[in-house]
């Protein structure tokens, strides 16, 4: 915050006493006094104070043109870090494994012919051998071997076998058909296998088939070889028959069907399958909860381990997750069979919010996963066991965009400092400026009510002094262009210490630093911007509360600037000057001048100090006739003499010697204020006698 205190009132001083231009005399030679008449000057307030820091303007109040202390300036806008909106999800690890698989049906499979040499293999039929009639009797013709295709072996979950008997005999079959159904492979086991038996209830006559009862497979293990054993009821015939060539190659067979083939393990040409899984990993949002944001910049980490003998793809669903058009964020990722993949989901762009309950908070991150393996293309070995495991994390998400609660968040407020403010070295006294005002406006583009608590405090490193002020304040909530406004005003008694105390110290730095808090709902964009502007103002209008004394910069006179000739010339020929000054004072204040001419630069204006050791040259303007708001009302003239005596000016035989000068403004009890058109008006003469030798001249 740039704000200074000039120093206005002392300044009108120096340059009054110290820039006064002189005539430059033309002496006649042979005169022994000379009389040099300073022209008429005048300055006015206007031309004074020309820095920045000062304007004029008509004050309702005062009925006048004044002149004004005007010092404004606006802080550097800040946003909100990145950091403070950003959130993270917890990391989540998905184990989803293969589950019970659904294979394709297998083709069905008919067994071989049998036929009736196979039945009555003592026969040796051939055609025309005749088949005498025959009793009723349940023959054990030799069993068929079968293989299906699309699985080698399978531990089932659910499936259904059932078979269908074809008996294209000339030969009826009774009823109590029996077929018993033995895995081939496990011929050598002591049940030799067996997955189960049927029995046809009714007859099958010849030309006839028949469909068994379904099979549960449920809980077994199988092969893909099927060995089928029959019994089988020949029903009795009256009458003899002369077999023909059709008639002895003629038989019965059996069609095995599995159907519904879902399984715990196989080895077995696996179809495409789908193994979904939704879920959710919660949301680590610290001291906010978030209803609604547009993500900046942020992304899901997946470590997919496929352990799986076939390829797949893994097509994952963001479900609260959104782009502009309203469609969930969704990939794919390519999941090679027994590998690990890695992959990057970038989330930048894309907005949270409850999918489920819109407007309420996002607790978590909610997703579907669903894993779709590639057909085999050939025999692989599964396992219900198998797995796909993602390992899901996620980097601190960043928001450009946030709704939603905050508690407690803390608002960096970079501190401000304006420091070298004014140089008081030259000066020392205290004077006050009783009216000032300084008006703080503070902006706030965030929808959320931010609580500050600020330390105004300005700093004296001269003396040591310094004057804190707290403030403590809501600036209120706005929106993105259009700020929330917060104006605090500090004057001379509206705090303790007030504005006014802490500029009557001449700070040479002045900062503001604080926290800011935000608590409650609202929302927040990254562009939004907190700023501050401030202006003092106030009229020109002071008390001096103490002497207040202005020194020149002490400077000296070598040997190199005055010659001893001349030197001698000062102390021999001249024999007295007096300065004769005539001011008429339009200026609210008063002064006592004095020039000084010393040869030691420590003891300048020490009243103790001689006549042998410094020439001292003092004068007095007296100020204006004022009334009770300190304005002028008539000018006031003072006429002044300062003089050299000869003993004085036997100094400048000295070297080096040094000069300055000193402004002391007395305390004033009443205020004084300051219009633009205030004038100090001074004029003059020197009377110079002097000792003339017309033939050294």
């Amino acid at each position: 915050m740039k704000m200074f205190l000039t120093r206005s009132i002392i300044v009108l001083f120096v340059l009054f006493f110290l820039g006064c231009s002189i005539n430059d005399p033309e002496i006649p030679g042979w005169e022994s006094k000379v009389k040099v008449h300073f022209r008429t000057d005048e300055i006015s307030m206007e031309e004074v104070l020309t820095e920045s820091s000062f304007s004029s303007g008509y004050s309702d109040v005062y009925g006048d043109t004044l002149i004004y202390v005007s010092i404004n300036d606006t802080t550097e806008a800040q946003s909100v870090k990145p950091s403070d909106l950003a959130f993270k999800a917890d990391d989540d690890k998905i184990n989803e494994t293969v589950g019970v698989i659904e294979l394709e049906n297998p083709d069905p499979v008919k067994t071989g012919l049998t036929t009736i040499d196979d039945i009555f293999p003592d026969l040796n039929v051939e055609p025309g051998t005749v088949l005498p009639p025959l009793d009723a009797q349940v023959v054990d013709p030799p069993p068929h071997q079968v293989e299906m295709n699309k699985f080698q072996s399978v531990t089932i979950d659910s499936a259904d076998m059932y078979l269908v008997f074809y008996n294209n005999m000339i030969l009826d079959i009774d009823s109590g058909l029996k077929i018993k159904i033995y895995d081939a492979k496990r011929s050598n086991e002591p049940d030799r296998g067996i997955i189960d038996s049927v029995i046809f209830n009714d007859p099958i006559p010849t030309g006839a088939s028949a469909t068994s009862s379904i099979i549960n497979l449920a809980g077994k293990s199988i092969s893909n070889q099927f060995q089928l054993d029959y019994k089988v009821p020949i029903a009795a015939t009256s009458d003899s028959r002369t077999l023909t060539a059709d008639d002895i190659s003629a038989g019965f067979d059996t069609e095995i069907f599995i159907e519904n083939l879902k399984v715990l393990h196989a080895v077995a040409d696996v179809p495409q399958q789908d193994i979904p899984r939704s879920g959710a990993t919660a949301i680590d949002t610290k001291d906010k909860s978030v209803n609604f944001a547009e993500i900046d910049n942020g992304s899901l980490n997946l470590a997919i381990h496929n352990y799986l003998e076939i390829d797949a793809d893994l097509n994952v669903t963001i479900l609260n997750m959104q782009d502009e058009f309203g469609e969930e964020k969704k990939i794919t990722v390519f999941m090679p069979a027994k590998q690990t993949t890695n992959k990057k989901i970038d989330i930048s762009g894309y907005s949270i919010k409850n999918r489920l309950n819109p407007g309420e908070a996002v607790d978590s991150i909610r997703y579907e996963i669903n894993a779709i393996s590639y057909p085999s293309n050939g025999p692989v070995t599964i396992d219900s066991e198998d797995s796909i495991v993602v390992d899901i994390s996620m980097d601190s998400t960043y928001v450009s965009y946030f709704e939603g609660s905050v508690e407690n968040l803390e608002i960096d407020i970079e501190p401000v400092e304006e420091t070298d403010l004014v140089d008081y070295s030259s000066f020392e006294g205290e004077f006050t400026l009783p009216d000032l005002v300084l008006t703080l406006n503070l902006y706030n583009e965030m929808n959320f009510d931010i609580n500050i608590d600020l330390l105004l405090s300005g700093e004296n490193k001269e003396s040591g002094e310094r004057v804190e002020i707290p403030i403590d304040t809501v600036i209120n909530k706005g929106t993105s262009g259009l700020p929330g406004k917060t104006v605090v005003v500090l004057n001379g008694s509206n705090t303790n210490p007030s504005i006014v105390d802490l500029m009557r110290i001449q700070p040479t730095s002045i900062s503001i630093a604080g926290d800011g808090f935000v608590d409650g709902r609202g929302s927040v964009a990254l562009s939004d911007k907190v700023w501050a502007d401030y202006s003092i103002e106030s009229p020109l209008k002071a008390i001096i509360d103490e002497p207040v004394y202005v020194k020149t910069d002490i400077d000296s006179i070598t040997r190199d600037d005055l010659s001893q000739d001349e030197r001698d010339r000062i102390t021999q020929d001249i024999r007295t000057v007096s300065l004769f000054l005539n001011s008429i004072n339009g200026l609210p204040l008063g002064a006592d001048f004095s020039f000084a001419i010393s040869n030691d630069s420590t003891n300048m204006f020490d009243e103790e100090s001689t006549d042998s050791t410094r020439i001292l040259l003092s004068s007095t303007v007296i100020s204006g006739n004022k009334n009770s708001d300190g304005l002028v009302l008539s000018p006031k003239t003072s006429e002044n003499e300062l003089a050299l005596t000869p003993a004085q000016l036997q100094l400048f035989n000295k070297s080096p010697l040094y000069y300055g000068a000193q402004i002391k403004v007395r305390p004033q009890t009443q205020p004084v204020l300051f219009r633009k058109n205030d004038v100090f008006k001074y004029n003059g003469y020197m009377d110079v006698r002097v000792k003339v030798d017309v033939e050294n001249d």
